[in-house]
C-alpha cells in the first residue's frame, strides 16, 4: 500500500512540475482573421477580453470576436488608413487616428461617436483616459492634444515638440503622459505639458509604448533593435530585451503585467518574461513585417498584423494572426492546480479505498478457506475410525427376517 501511495504521489508532482513549466517553442497561428483588403497598421483588445480592434490602409476598424474569429462590426468614416487604436478601460468606446489628420471616437457596439479634428498632419498615436473625459493624440506635426470629451471635444496643444509625435501612453490614473517622438528618447509629462523625467537609454528612435497596470513599468520599442523595460518613478532602465535583428515597431505589456510582447520589421513577435527578461517564445510565420501586436487579457493569447503568404497558398492576404502563449493568468493557473490538487487527492483516497476494500476482501477469503480448513480437522478428528462404513452383515449372505414368519398356506 505504501508503494503504492508514494507512485501516485510521484505522479501528481510531476504532473504538476509540467503544468508549470514554460515553454519556449516556436509556433504557428492558431487563428488568422481575415476580411482587411489592404496592410494593417493598428491591433487592440478590449479589456474585457471579447474583441479584437483592428485598422489599416483600406481605411475600416474591423471588431473581431476574440474566440471565433468572426467579424461582428465594421466602421468606416476615416479618408485615409487608419493608422493607430485604443480602447477605454470599460471596453464601451474605441479611439482611433488615421492618415487624413483625424481622430475619432466610437461607440463599439454602434459606431461613431465624434469627429475631432485640429492636427495639420498625420495621426500615429491615440489613448484615452480611464475615465473616458479626456482624449490624447500625437501627431507628425510634433503636437501631443489633450482633447475633453465632455466639451464636445475642445482641444488644447498639451506639448509641441521638434520631431513626429510617435507614440503616446498614460498611467493607470491619467495623470502622467509617456511620450516618444523621432529621438531615443522618452519624456513623462504631468497633465500641464511640464516635462518630468526623461528616460534615456535607446540609441535610436523610439517607435512605440506600453504602461504597465501594476503601475511600474514602462515599456518602450526602439529602431535599435530593442525594447526596454523601463521604472516608472526613476526613469531607470531595468532590463533590455534584446534579440530582433531589425527595427521593433510595437509593444505590448500583459495585463498582470508579467509579459511584454514585441513585434519587429525582421518578421518575428516574441513574447518575454517582465521579470528576467528572458524570451519565452518566438513566433515566426512568414510576415515581412510585423506593424502591431497586443496580448488578450487573460494572457493566453497573442495577436500579431502583417502582411503573410506562408500559410495561403492561393495569394497574399492582410491578415491578423492569432497565437497561443502558453501562458495564464496567476489566477487561472493556481485554480487550476487547485482543482488539479484536488481532483489528485480523491483519487489517492479512492485508489487507498479501493485498496483496502481489495485486502479486506483477501482477508476474508484466507479466513474463510482457513475455517473450513479447521472445520475438516475437527470433524476428522472427533469421528471414530471406520464410522463412516456401511453396516456388516453378522449372519452371512443370509436375510436377517423382521416380525412374524409368514404361514405357508400350500400344505392346508
Amino acid at each position: 500500500m505504501t508503494q503504492n501511495i508514494r507512485i501516485i504521489c510521484l505522479f501528481v508532482l510531476s504532473c504538476t512540475t509540467f503544468l508549470l513549466a514554460a515553454q519556449d517553442t516556436l509556433s504557428r497561428p492558431t487563428m488568422t482573421l481575415k476580411g482587411h483588403a489592404e496592410d494593417i497598421e493598428a491591433i487592440v483588445y478590449s479589456p474585457d477580453g471579447k474583441f479584437i480592434a483592428s485598422g489599416g490602409w483600406d481605411r475600416s476598424i474591423r471588431i473581431w470576436d476574440a474566440k471565433t474569429g468572426e467579424e461582428v462590426k465594421n466602421f468606416r468614416a476615416h479618408d485615409a488608413s487608419v493608422s493607430c487604436l485604443a480602447y477605454s478601460r470599460d471596453s464601451k468606446y474605441i479611439i482611433s487616428g488615421s492618415r487624413d489628420n483625424s481622430v475619432k471616437i466610437w461607440d463599439s457596439a454602434w459606431g461613431l461617436k465624434y469627429n475631432l479634428y485640429g492636427h495639420q498632419n498625420i495621426i500615429n498615436t491615440v489613448v484615452l483616459d480611464p475615465k473616458v473625459r479626456f482624449a490624447y493624440s500625437g501627431s507628425a506635426d510634433g503636437i501631443v492634444k489633450l482633447w475633453d470629451l465632455k466639451k464636445k471635444g475642445e482641444s488644447k496643444n498639451l506639448k509641441k515638440f521638434d520631431k513626429p509625435v510617435l507614440a503616446i501612453a498614460l498611467n493607470i490614473t491619467g495623470t502622467d503622459i509617456f511620450v516618444a517622438t523621432q529621438l531615443p528618447e522618452v519624456v513623462k509629462l504631468d497633465f500641464k505639458g511640464e516635462v518630468k523625467t526623461t528616460f534615456t537609454g535607446h540609441t535610436d528612435e523610439v517607435n512605440s509604448l506600453s504602461y504597465a497596470l501594476n503601475n511600474k513599468y514602462l515599456l518602450s520599442g526602439s529602431s535599435d533593435k530593442t525594447a526596454i523595460i523601463w521604472d516608472v518613478l526613476t526613469g531607470k532602465a531595468i532590463r533590455k530585451l534584446e534579440g530582433h535583428n531589425w527595427k521593433v515597431t510595437s509593444v505590448a505589456f500583459s495585463l498582470d503585467s508579467k509579459y511584454a510582447v514585441t513585434g519587429s520589421t525582421d518578421g518575428t513577435v516574441r513574447l518575454w518574461d517582465v521579470e528576467t527578461g528572458k524570451l519565452i517564445r518566438l513566433y515566426r510565420a512568414g510576415v515581412t513585417s510585423v506593424s502591431a501586436v497586443a496580448m488578450s487579457p487573460d494572457v493566453t493569447q497573442v495577436a500579431s498584423a502583417g502582411m503573410v503568404n506562408s500559410f495561403e497558398a492561393d495569394s497574399k492576404k492582410f491578415l491578423v494572426y492569432l497565437w497561443e502563449s502558453g501562458q495564464e493568468l496567476e489566477s487561472a493557473k493556481l485554480a487550476k492546480l487547485k482543482k488539479f490538487r484536488e481532483d489528485s487527492i480523491q483519487y489517492l483516497k479512492d485508489s487507498v479505498k479501493r485498496y483496502r476494500d481489495s485486502a479486506k476482501a483477501a482477508t476474508d477469503s484466507l479466513k474463510k478457506i482457513e475455517k473450513l480448513k479447521k472445520e475438516e480437522e475437527k470433524k476428522k478428528q472427533t469421528t471414530p475410525p471406520g464410522n463412516n462404513a456401511p453396516p456388516s452383515n453378522k449372519d452371512g449372505d443370509k436375510p436377517k427376517t423382521i416380525g412374524a414368519p409368514l404361514k405357508d398356506e400350500r400344505n392346508n
